[in-house]
């Protein structure tokens, strides 16, 4: 290596790769460290055609242990954190579970979402009696969890459509929109600010269509 590029051993079995003057890669205490400078730096696999993997394994002994975690820090403090842990089968070790961690301004980090082992998703639900989601969405909160859908449309019209449900069916002797509950913006308004619903069921071909309609006077 020359003057700019060197490898350094250090007194007590510390290493430092340098580049260019300027400490890239050194081993502490806790591991390697990987100094990135300027803004965009890392660490980066490359390959040609091959598939690249970045593998973690440890043989946990009990559920929702951590396997692998992805944590970023602000200014020194864990603001969020991605988890990959061991799932509920503690004999045969084979199935495993993501979680996802957030922290507010002033408050605690602490789980947000979770992937259970059969693809399902729980949001919130880490303080509520089911800490796995049990339905394909489960979103909990204290107050009663809300879903939102959100048109973005600024300059919506009448009969346009604000959110909609579809109940899909993937029939292999035709798949269809089988029901549906739509939520639009109503007619007597030429502007979009009152609303309705639609609801539409399919009969024999084609997909859904409205059959039941609910106007902004709950008629």
């Amino acid at each position: 290596l020359n003057g700019n590029d060197m490898i350094i051993g250090n007194t007590g079995g510390a290493v430092e790769l340098y580049h260019i003057n300027n400490r890239k890669i050194f081993t502490t205490s806790f591991g390697t460290q990987i100094s990135c400078g300027p803004d965009g730096d890392g660490l980066k696999l490359e390959g040609t055609t091959n598939r690249i993997d970045l593998v973690a394994n440890t043989n946990r002994s009990g559920a929702t242990n951590t396997i692998l975690e992805l944590d970023a820090h602000w200014n020194n403090t864990s603001v969020a954190f991605m988890a990959f842990a061991t799932g509920d089968d503690t004999t045969n070790k084979d199935d495993g579970i993501i979680r996802f961690f957030t922290k507010p301004s002033g408050g605690t980090i602490a789980e947000r979402l979770r992937i259970a082992s059969d693809g399902k998703i729980g949001i919130n639900i880490a303080g509520s009696d089911n800490t796995s989601p049990v339905r394909n969405l489960d979103i909990a909160d204290s107050s009663g969890a809300i879903l939102r859908l959100i048109s973005t449309d600024d300059s919506l019209g009448a009969n346009e459509r604000v959110g909609e449900i579809e109940f899909y069916t993937d029939d292999d002797d035709a798949a269809h929109v089988s029901s549906n509950i739509k939520a639009i913006a109503e007619a007597s308004d030429a502007y979009g600010r009152r609303g309705a619903l639609t609801f539409g069921t399919r009969s024999d071909s084609g997909n859904a269509s409205e059959k039941v309609r609910i106007d902004h006077m709950g008629r």
